[in-house]
Formats: C-alpha cells, structure tokens, sequence
C-alpha cells in the first residue's frame, strides 16, 4: 500500500512538472485526477494541502487567483450549509385527523353490534 502511495505521488508531481513546462501553467486538482487515473479525495488524502502541497513538490510556482477563488467557492459553501434549518428549530403543529372525510368515507351511525343487538331485543 505504501508503494502505491508513493508512486501516487511521484506520478502527480511529474505530471504537475512537465504540464508547467509546455503550457506555463499549473493544472487543475480535476485534470490532474483525470491524468493520474485518480479520484479527488484519493488525491487530497495524499496531498492534505491541496494544490499548494503538489505545487511545493513539484517547484512550480501557486496559481494564487486560483487558489484564493476555490477558498472563496468552499467558505460559501459553508455558509451556506450553516444557513439550513436544524431539526430542533422546526415546530410541529397538531391537525385534527380528517383523513376519513378527506376520503369520501361516510361513518356509519350504527355498527353492526348495535344492529344485532337490536334485533335480538325484538
């Protein structure tokens, strides 16, 4: 497991180098994961630091734009999952159950107990 890991991380910083050498930028976290047969999370539990961890290794200069937009997306993300409502926060209101009359469903006056009870009192 340990070599694969290894060779997980070695495959990423070459990639990250030779991309910045032809097209004289930093791919992203999604191209990288692509090229390197490797899902997101796989890559962020080797690389914990994200983009900036690959980019040290690599000895290729940050996108800091990029960066600071991708912090900016995940500290709204947050807020906004803050803004949900909780459980504790919703009040239940009682509502009488009229779901026979909801239905079309007629009570009878008289059970059938009372029928037989009636006609065994004639």
């Amino acid at each position: 497991m340990e070599r694969n890991v290894i060779s997980l991380k070695e495959q990423v910083v070459e990639y990250v180098k030779s991309c910045y050498r032809r097209h004289g930028i930093v791919p992203s976290i999604r191209k990288i994961c692509s090229e390197c047969h490797v899902y997101p999370a796989g890559l962020y539990a080797v690389f914990p630091e994200r983009l900036e961890e690959i980019c040290n290794l690599a000895s290729v200069p940050l996108p800091k734009k990029r960066i600071r937009r991708t912090r900016k997306a995940r500290k709204k993300r947050i807020k906004t999952r803050k803004k949900l409502v909780k459980p504790e926060e919703v009040s239940f209101v009682e509502v009488e159950d009229k779901s026979e009359e909801k239905l079309g469903v007629a009570k009878p006056s008289t059970t059938i107990d009372d029928e037989l009870k009636q006609s065994y009192e004639r």
